[in-house]
C-alpha cells in the first residue's frame, strides 16, 4: 500500500513561512498523536515508543521535505529531532510541523516526561517536555485536521479490499482493517527507522474496536481478527476485525480503537450499510440531561476537604439507531463488588461523531444561594452545550428548579429535582491512611435516603500521575450505611491482592445519586425522549495507600 503509506506523514501539511535564521520553536504541548492529534490524557505534550508523533511549531526546516525511502532518515533538510536524547526516524518536515518516529526505546520510560527537542542549521529549539504512554491509540482521518472519516478498508469476501467511503460502506459481519498508530505494547518490534516485516509478524498486545456514542451502548467488536504493525510501513498499526452482524449502520458511526492498558483513543468514524454500497442514516431522536453535582475532594493539599459544586445540562439529537441507551441497572443494585483496569477516555478535540447540539434558550435556576441564576448556552465542541459553577451551599438538600426559555432546538419548559441532604463519611480516610487489603475494607457513612444508592469505587494507581490503575466498585442503597469490599465479594483474596498488589498512590470515590426509578424525567417540546434531570454528591478521598 505505498499510496496510503505516503499518506500518512503528510496530514495536515501546515506551513508557516517566516525567518529561517531563527532557531526553531516547539509549541507548548506540540508534540502530538500523529493520526489523531490527540495529547496525552492529561493534555500534555506525549509521546509512546515506535509510534508517529507530529511536532508544531515555527522554524521547524527550511523547507517543506519527504523522506525518500525506508530506512527513515535521522536528518531531513538539515533538520533533526531527539527524544530523550535519541535520535528520532523523520518522515516528513516543513517550517511549521514535523512527522517523526518515538524511538521505540522510550517504552521503558513509560509514566515520565522526556524532553523533545528540533535542531536547524539555525541552532536548537528549547525543549519541550512530552508524557511517555504506553499506548495512545489514533485512528488516521482521511481528511484535515485528524477528525472525521477514518482511513479503513472494506475487505470484500474474494480478499479486495477498497477505501470506506460514505459511498463504498462496510456490511454488518465483514470484515474492515482500521489503520493508525500509538497502539502498543507491541511483540518483536523493528529497528527504529525500519518498516515492519512479516517474519515474524509485529503484533499488539490487547487491542479491540468498540462502536457507538460516548455514553450510549457500544458494539463491543473484540477481540480482533488481528492487530499489529502493518508490513512494509513504519510505525503504523492495523486492526483487522469482523464487524458484528447486528452492528450499528450510518453514515458516521463512531469508531475507536481500545487497549487494556490506557482505554480508548479519540473516535473517527466509519460508514456502514448492510450490503454496502452507499451510506444511509437512521432517523434521529432528541433528548436532554439535566444535572447538579457537588464534589468534595480530600487531598494532601486539602486534608479538611475541598468542595467544588456545578450545574450542567445538554439538549442533543443523535440517529435512533446510534443512540441506544444502556439498560438501567438492577432497582436495588445488585450485591458484589466487580474489579477491573481502569479505562481512561480521551477529550476528543473533533466535534462528537453523531451528535448534534439543540439550543433550548436560556435556562433559569432556582432554589441557590443568590438566585436566580440565568445559564446561557455556550460554544462546544461535545455534547455538554450550558454549564455553571455555583454558589457554594447550593447542594445542601431541598428542592431546586430550572425554567427554560425555549430556543430552536428545544421549547420552554420547567422542571424541579429534590435533592436530599448530604451523606456524612465517618469511617477515617484522612491522606496517608492505609488499606490492608488483605481484610474486608468498609466505608460507613450517617444519613442516606432509601431512594438514593451510594457507589464506593476503591481504585489503586500504579503511577504517581494517577493515569494508570485498577478499582473495584461497590454498589449499596444509601439507606445502608455502609458499603464492604471483601474476601467472599465475587472475587478470590488472592485475586484482589494480584490486582491491587501495593500502591503508594490510592484513593477511594463514594458517588451518591438517585436510584433509577426515582429519577425525574423531563419532557419537552422538540424532546422525542424522556429526558433526566439528577443530581450526585461525590467525595473523593485522595493520598492513600494499600498494603
Amino acid at each position: 500500500m505505498p499510496k496510503l503509506y505516503r499518506a500518512f506523514p503528510a496530514l495536515l501539511l501546515a506551513t508557516c513561512p517566516g525567518l529561517f535564521a531563527q532557531k526553531p520553536v516547539i509549541y507548548p504541548n506540540g508534540v502530538v498523536n500523529a493520526a489523531s492529534y490527540s495529547r496525552s490524557v492529561k493534555g500534555e505534550a506525549l509521546v509512546v515508543g515506535g509510534a508517529i508523533f507530529s511536532i508544531f511549531g515555527e522554524n521547524l526546516a527550511a523547507s517543506e521535505q519527504e523522506a525518500p525511502g525506508t530506512p527513515l532518515p535521522i536528518v531531513l533538510g538539515g533538520t533533526s529531532v531527539t527524544v530523550a536524547g535519541i535520535d528520532a526516524p523523520l518522515f516528513y518536515v516543513s517550517p511549521g510541523q514535523i512527522n517523526f518516529q518515538a524511538p521505540n526505546a522510550i517504552s521503558r520510560r513509560v509514566g515520565e516526561r522526556v524532553p523533545v527537542v528540533v535542531a536547524t542549521a539555525a541552532g536548537a529549539s528549547d525543549p519541550v517536555l512530552a508524557f511517555v504512554q504506553q499506548d495512545a491509540a489514533g485512528i488516521f482521518s482521511q481528511g484535515e485536521g485528524g477528525c472525521g472519516q477514518g482511513v479503513v478498508q472494506n475487505v470484500a469476501a474474494d480478499g479486495s479490499v477498497s477505501l470506506n467511503t460514505p459511498l463504498n460502506s462496510a456490511s454488518p459481519g465483514s470484515y474492515v482493517v482500521i489503520y493508525g498508530t500509538g497502539m502498543g505494547p507491541l511483540y518483536s518490534p523493528p529497528e527504529d527507522g525500519h518498516p515492519a516485516g512479516t517474519d515474524p509478524f509485529t503484533g499488539v498486545l490487547f487491542p479491540a474496536i468498540d462502536l457507538g456514542i460516548e455514553g450510549f451502548r457500544f458494539h463491543l467488536n473484540g477481540p480482533v481478527s488481528w492487530s499489529g504493525l502493518t508490513p512494509g510501513l513504519v510505525g503504523v498499526h492495523q486492526v483487522n476485525v469482523r464487524l458484528d452482524d447486528d452492528a450499528f449502520e450510518g453514515c458516521a458511526v463512531p469508531v475507536r480503537l481500545t487497549s487494556r492498558v490506557i482505554g480508548s483513543g479519540p473516535p473517527a468514524t466509519i460508514s456502514i450499510r448492510k450490503g454496502g454500497g452507499p451510506c444511509q442514516d437512521a432517523p434521529k431522536v432528541s433528548f436532554a440531561n439535566v444535572g447538579w453535582r457537588k464534589m468534595i475532594t480530600t487531598s494532601d493539599d486539602s486534608p479538611s476537604g475541598v468542595a467544588e459544586e456545578r450545574f450542567t445540562a445538554s439538549f442533543s439529537s443523535a440517529p435512533e439507531n446510534l443512540a441506544v441507551p444502556f439498560p438501567d441497572p438492577a432497582d436495588p443494585p445488585s450485591r458484589g463488588c466487580p474489579c477491573g483496569g481502569l479505562p481512561v477516555r480521551y477529550a476528543s478535540r473533533c466535534k462528537l461523531a453523531g451528535l448534534t447540539a439543540l439550543d433550548a434558550g436560556a435556562l433559569r435556576l432556582e432554589g441557590v444561594p443568590g438566585g436566580p441564576l440565568t445559564v446561557l448556552p455556550s460554544p462546544s465542541i461535545g455534547e455538554a452545550s450550558y454549564g455553571m459553577p455555583l454558589p457554594p451551599g447550593s447542594l445542601e438538600g431541598g428542592t431546586l428548579r430550572v425554567t427554560a426559555a425555549g430556543g430552536a432546538g428545544v421549547g420552554g419548559f420547567d422542571t424541579d429535582v429534590t435533592v436530599p441532604a448530604p451523606i456524612e463519611v465517618t469511617t477515617p480516610l484522612t491522606p496517608g491512611t492505609v488499606i490492608d487489603i488483605r481484610r474486608p475494607f468498609s466505608v460507613d457513612w450517617s444519613g442516606g435516603s432509601p431512594d438514593a444508592v451510594v457507589q464506593m469505587q476503591l481504585i489503586a494507581y500504579h503511577d504517581p500521575e494517577g493515569i494508570l490503575g485498577a478499582a473495584c466498585t461497590c454498589q449499596v442503597l444509601a439507606s445502608e450505611g455502609t458499603v464492604e469490599l471483601g474476601m467472599g465479594q465475587n472475587l478470590e483474596g488472592e485475586v484482589l491482592l494480584r490486582i491491587f498488589n501495593r500502591s503508594e498512590n490510592a484513593e477511594v470515590v463514594l458517588t451518591v445519586s438517585p436510584r433509577m426509578s426515582k429519577l425525574t424525567r423531563v419532557s419537552a417540546p422538540g424532546l422525542t425522549r424522556e429526558g433526566r434531570h439528577e443530581w450526585s454528591y461525590e467525595y473523593r478521598f485522595k493520598g492513600l495507600k494499600i498494603r
